[in-house]
């Protein structure tokens, strides 16, 4: 049997914003942490697994997962992408008297296109020049040297692209 551990009120009022608006600094200034902190407060919250869990359990709960959420944003991408076609005027007449359509292609929302692009990206890690490691074991100080020669030649050739 697990002891879970208890929130503050304050804590408690902070999932609470957080989860209306998803920002942790307004959410830290809304649950009553101080202005000159809220910055500082928010990323301290928002990096404790127990608030982390109880945030991730409140959205499961709205159906706000993961997929839910990139699903929409591919959704909106696709929705703007797609090109609308609109008369624009009657064109000239041609040799036998008729008139042509001129058409105008454009994109329904360009803004919202791009963010959504933007945001699959971040999630897919696109726009990232981090490298992230899984270290399971800490090499010796002569292995040390062996990787860091060997990234350092990596990193080099990246670069060199």
């Amino acid at each position: 049997m697990t002891k879970e551990k208890k929130l503050t009120l304050k804590q408690e009022k902070f999932i609470a914003e957080y989860l209306k608006t998803g920002n942790g600094t307004q959410s830290a200034k809304d649950a009553g942490y101080s202005e000159n902190c809220a910055q500082e407060i928010a990323s301290e919250n928002l990096s404790k697994p127990i608030i982390k869990e109880r945030i991730q359990s409140a959205a499961e709960k709205l159906g706000i997962t993961t997929d839910y959420v990139l699903r929409n944003f591919k959704e909106i991408s696709d929705y703007n992408r797609e090109k609308v076609i609109r008369l624009k005027s009657k064109g000239s007449q041609d040799a036998s008297g008729e008139t042509e359509d001129i058409i105008v292609e454009q994109m329904r929302d360009v803004n919202a296109a791009i963010k959504s692009n933007e945001l699959l990206g971040k999630h897919l890690k696109l726009f990232t020049e981090t490298v992230e490691l899984e270290v399971k074991e800490v090499p010796n100080e002569e292995r040390q040297m062996e990787l860091a020669k060997k990234m350092a030649f990596i990193l080099s050739r990246a670069s060199s692209k």
